[in-house]
């Protein structure tokens, strides 16, 4: 694949961190956050993501914002 991701983070809205993904490529295997954490499915509520990508050719885009998490 012609890109990667360099970094796949959620946390909560206090920033605790809940899920990181590092350095794999941009594929349909990645395994996004399903919004368990340790096993347990989380409230509903605002989490933050964060996600770094990098293309073939070297340029880094970067993305975040929140999801809304809903039962």
């Amino acid at each position: 694949t012609d890109v990667s991701i360099r970094e796949y983070i959620i946390y909560s809205r206090w920033g605790s961190l809940l899920y990181r993904l590092s350095n794999i490529p941009f594929d349909e295997n990645v395994p996004w956050w399903d919004g368990h954490f340790q096993g347990s499915p989380m409230d509903p509520g605002v989490y933050v993501y964060y996600i770094e990508l990098e293309y073939q050719d070297g340029i880094i885009q970067t993305f975040k914002g929140d999801i809304s998490l809903i039962k």
